[in-house]
C-alpha cells in the first residue's frame, strides 16, 4: 500500500516567503518534490529512498493516486541524467501504462563524443529493435 502526504513547509525566495507543498511518501519525505493536482494529478521526485518504494509499485498502485510520475536518475556512465516519466493513468494524451525516458544531451555545440549523436540514436533505435516488444517504441 502507497501512503502519500502532501505536506508545506515556508521557503524564501527573492527576499520573499513562500509557502510549497511536497510529498511524503510511505513516510519518507522528499522535500524537493511537487505535486501538481490541477488536471490528472501527477508529481515529480528527487529523493532517491522515495523513488526506490514507487518503482516497487504497480502501475495501479501508484494510479490510485498520480496519473503520472516523474523523476530524474544521475549514472556514472553518462554525463548527465535521464528522465522518467511513469504513466499510470489516463494523462491526456500519453498511452497508459507506459515509461518515457528521455535521455538529456547537454552542450550539443561542443560535442567532443568519439561517437555522433546519430551513432547513439542509431544504437538505441538498434536496441529496441532488438528487444522485439510492441510494447517499446523508439521515436
Amino acid at each position: 500500500m502507497l501512503k502519500v502526504e502532501i505536506k508545506e513547509k515556508v521557503v524564501i525566495e527573492d527576499n520573499e516567503e513562500e509557502v510549497k507543498q511536497y510529498l511524503v511518501i510511505n513516510d519518507i519525505p522528499d522535500e524537493n518534490s511537487f505535486y501538481i493536482d490541477f488536471g490528472p494529478p501527477s508529481a515529480h521526485f528527487y529523493r532517491r529512498e522515495v523513488i526506490d518504494v514507487l518503482i516497487s509499485k504497480s502501475f495501479e498502485d501508484i494510479g490510485q493516486t498520480f496519473s503520472m510520475i516523474g523523476f530524474a536518475y544521475e549514472y556514472d556512465w553518462w554525463e548527465t541524467g535521464i528522465d522518467f516519466d511513469i504513466i499510470c493513468e489516463e494523462y491526456y494524451r500519453e498511452a497508459s501504462p507506459s515509461i518515457k525516458a528521455t535521455i538529456m544531451l547537454d552542450d550539443w555545440e561542443h560535442w567532443a563524443k568519439p561517437w555522433s549523436m546519430a551513432d547513439l540514436a542509431k544504437k538505441f533505435r538498434n536496441n529496441v529493435n532488438l528487444a522485439e516488444n510492441s510494447n517499446i517504441e523508439y521515436w
